[in-house]
């Protein structure tokens, strides 16, 4: 219908080898709308043999221990890989708010096409509307494509 918003496929794809990413890479062609390639998961992360050009618009994610990731390199390393992600022109790149601002700037700098997400995680509850006003307006500072927001929801109210 026109006017209405349609909804979309995400796969993540969470595996620990080249050959299994991309296997479930091209499993999750047929289906998915997006692909979130999870970088930190690899035990290599070899970019360009996984951002193959057609298909589903990929998201690059190399998340950091403290918000659910599993990359076991230092910051540069992975920030690295982000920036590997952008100068391969991966369509999205996600960076946690809570990384380096000096990390973030740069790679808003150096975004040429890829749209950065910003994004916030808390695993553990969901803060007050206010608090997740004031955590968005400062996200929102920073000028990313896209802001996303993830808590867990411990009751039916957290979803409103």
């Amino acid at each position: 219908m026109k006017g209405e918003k349609m909804g979309k496929i995400c796969v993540p794809i969470a595996e620990r080898t080249l050959h299994g990413a991309s296997r479930a890479i091209e499993e999750a062609r047929e289906m998915a709308d997006l692909i979130e390639l999870r970088v930190d998961y690899l035990k290599k992360p070899v970019l360009k043999h996984l951002l193959k050009k057609g298909g589903p618009p990929f998201i690059i994610t190399n998340r950091r221990r403290v918000e659910g990731g599993k990359h076991r390199g230092t910051e540069e390393e992975r920030l690295g890989v982000l920036k590997e992600a952008i100068d391969l022109e991966a369509e999205y790149v996600d960076i946690e708010v809570r990384s380096d601002r000096s990390a973030i700037l740069n790679l808003l700098a150096g975004r040429k096409e890829t749209k950065i997400i910003l994004s916030f995680h808390d695993f553990e509850r969901t803060p007050s509307r206010k608090s997740l006003k004031s955590t968005f307006d400062q996200m929102a500072q920073l000028e990313a494509d896209l802001i996303k927001i993830v808590t867990l929801a411990r009751s039916w109210e957290d979803n409103f």
